[in-house]
């Protein structure tokens, strides 16, 4: 037969791969050129904002040097003998007593150029002492707003403030600007007033210290200061710009009392002296790259022509090297599918792709058909596969996994497995009809499901006759208390869903196995545990013919019947307890040598233990032993690990391990503490 071959069209492969080229190309060439100006613009950010800081730090330099000889000054002033004598002087102040330290109120200023009035107020006195050498009652003096929040008087009981400054709001000590004027004010003491110097800063000149005219600066701009309450300091030297232009839309970064804001296309940079507390602020341009056009579209025209000769190369090369082998393969696609394909049949696709997608069409449409059958059989198989783990049916476990995957199951093949064997007989035997039996089974199943699908994987597996398996992949790992009580919530909860249909349900439980492998050794507990729960419930029916037996374990009723089953299983615990009490030593005792010396089943034993004596026979067995431990470490120089064989452990380790469990410490250590409390005992 003749093969089949595609006439691929080249001129079109060709078009499409350098366009999925160019688009590639243009897409990370945009990456990464947004990459680099951010790059370039973090790095322009952070070294023009030092230089930056740098300036402003230089400038508030001086208004520091200025407030720190000043504040020195103030300080050198209040602590003089006169001023003193002054703080504690009534209001019959006179002026010759004010002289000295008018005095040198006038000295301050004269010598100062930083400084244009001084005043010294006193509270107590209500005298202003002026460097105008003036001595005024403090309710003449001009500037009121700057006595408010001074104290008036001294004492316990203080005079109230005059009228007029009881209105006006406080001024704390330290530098701030009032209708543009320039004040500085220093408190004696902290704790009460009892002296005010206030200073009116010679702005101009400070502004010139500062160096921040607009020749002195550098930078993208003016720098602006303000008070701590964001007044203007410098608003008569200098324009302030407008709260319009000092919007900030999110914050770049901060340390060291520098703050960076983003403002518009640039920065607004702030920073606060830690001695004046003014804020210096600075607008910066942002990065701006102006280019040409001319030579811009010159240099697109150039890189973007050579770029395009080499995508061009790329998809020769990649055409060469990918559509051939590609070509073949779909040729011979083309022949396994469709032997009598002839040539002119292709005409009805439009391009290769076409072409592909019906080949594809067709394999999933196969796949598809396959997958609904596997998935109509998929429960089947489930249930066959579980069934025959629990029955003991030999399986290689490279088996098990790939049924486990071919069914697509939700079990794994390690996870926490527990097994519950359902059994169901009719009230009335013989009464009843297989179809209700079914039913009945059914039902039963279905309320299982409904119980236990929130905390485990479930698979029912239908046994001999009315008996059912339950496989349960625990969600969470729970006690064998928990899980015994949960067993019994569910029995009783089965029977009160299912009251109503004329049959008597049992359920019994296993213990917990890792594995899939061990499913056939959990039902086989699973079992003996429903058989000795059926054997207590015909005992307890045989000796009490007139009780209720369905009404007691739907209702939890307490008639004689349950008292005396109480009293049986109660005994049987304390039998159990006994034997470990005589055997603890013995390394070997079990639950399951206990309870085969007892003639009951290891999981009947564990739940009636765990009922009676919670948690569990584990529990008490160690807690036992134990005891029986600190006894020996109190009384004896046995060593630990002697001490832990002789109470039934199987290794000094596993003692030392279990003891630190459950006391919060070693044996060493639980004997080095009783001797030392002995000793305190002995002392006292």
């Amino acid at each position: 037969m003749k093969r089949i071959r595609f006439n691929f069209r080249f001129s079109g492969m060709f078009g499409q791969t350098l366009m999925v080229l160019l688009a590639l190309t243009i897409i990370i060439g945009t990456f990464f050129g947004c990459f680099l100006r951010n790059l370039y613009e973090e790095q322009y950010l952070e070294k023009q904002s030092d230089v930056c800081f740098a300036n402003i730090k230089e400038r508030s330099l001086e208004a520091d040097k200025a407030a720190a000889s000043l504040t020195a000054k103030m300080e050198s002033l209040l602590q003089a003998q006169d001023c003193s004598r002054l703080m504690v002087s009534g209001k019959d102040l006179l002026q010759q007593q004010a002289m000295n330290v008018v005095q040198e109120l006038s000295s301050l200023v004269d010598r100062d150029e930083d400084v244009m009035e001084a005043y010294l107020y006193l509270p107590y006195s209500e005298k202003v002492l002026g460097s105008d050498k003036s001595v005024v009652n403090s309710d003449n003096f001009a500037r009121q707003e700057l006595l408010r929040g001074a104290g008036n008087g001294y004492g316990d009981e203080a005079e109230p403030e005059p009228s007029g400054l009881q209105d006006m709001q406080e001024v704390e000590s330290g530098l701030f600007c009032l209708d543009g004027e320039g004040w500085m004010i220093m408190d004696y003491p902290d704790s009460k007033t009892l002296a005010r110097v206030i200073l009116k800063l010679n702005l101009p000149e400070l502004y010139r210290k500062m160096g921040l005219a607009a020749e002195q600066t550098t930078g993208s701009g003016m720098i602006y200061v303000y008070d701590s309450r964001g007044v203007p300091v410098f608003s008569d030297m200098l324009a302030y710009p407008g709260a319009d232009k000092l919007l900030v839309s999110e914050q770049e970064r901060k340390e060291d009392g520098k703050e960076i804001y983003r403002s518009g296309g640039g920065y607004i940079l702030v920073y606060q002296s830690g001695r004046t507390g003014w804020y210096f602020i600075q607008r910066m341009e942002g990065i701006h790259l102006d280019v040409e056009t001319p030579r811009l579209v010159k240099a697109l025209a150039t890189y973007g022509l050579l770029a395009l000769v080499l995508l061009a190369l790329a998809a020769v090369y990649l055409i060469w090297r990918i559509y051939r082998p590609f070509r073949a393969l779909l040729d011979s696609l083309i022949s396994q599918k469709n032997p009598g394909y002839a040539l002119a049949d292709r005409a009805s696709f439009a391009t290769e792709q076409e072409l592909l997608r019906g080949i594809m069409a067709g394999d999933r449409e196969q796949n598809q058909r396959l997958r609904d059958i596997l998935q109509s059989v998929g429960a089947s198989l489930s249930e066959h596969l579980f069934k025959g783990l629990l029955t003991g049916s030999s399986w290689e476990e490279g088996a098990v996994r790939e049924t486990l995957e071919q069914i697509e199951s939700p079990f794994p093949f390690d996870g926490q497995y527990r097994v519950l064997a359902l059994y169901y007989r009719s009230r009335e035997h013989g009464n009843d009809s297989p179809v209700d039996a079914e039913l009945y089974g059914l039902q039963m199943i279905r309320y299982s499901e409904e119980y236990w699908g929130a905390s485990a994987l479930l698979q029912s597996v239908d046994m001999d006759g009315s008996e059912k398996g339950i496989v349960l992949c625990m969600n969470q790992a729970m006690t064998e208390a928990a899980w015994y009580r949960e067993l019994e919530r569910f029995e009783k909860s089965l029977r009160r869903r299912l009251a109503e249909r004329n049959f008597d349900v049992y359920a019994g439980g296993s213990d917990f196995a890792g594995n899939l492998f061990d499913l056939n050794v959990l039902w086989l507990q699973a079992r003996s545990d429903l058989q000795q729960r059926m054997e207590e419930f015909d005992k307890l029916r045989a000796e009490n013919p007139g009780i209720q037996l369905v009404s007691r374990f739907l209702k939890g009723g307490t008639g004689n019947g349950e008292q005396e089953g109480n009293k049986e299983t109660h005994a049987r615990v304390e039998e159990a307890k006994e034997l470990i009490r005589a055997g603890y030593g013995d390394s070997s005792l079990s639950l399951e040598s206990v309870s085969g010396k007892l003639g009951l089943t290891a999981p009947y034993l564990s739940r009636i233990f765990a009922e009676h004596q919670p948690p569990g026979f584990l529990d008490y067995l160690n807690r036992y032993r134990l005891e029986q431990a600190k006894l020996l470490l109190i009384e004896t120089g046995e060593t630990v690990g002697d001490i832990g064989l002789r109470v039934g452990f199987n290794s000094p380790q596993s003692f030392i391990r279990v003891f630190k469990r459950y006391e919060g410490e070693t044996p060493g250590q639980f004997r080095t503490r009783m001797k030392g409390e002995e000793q305190r005992e002995d002392e006292r």
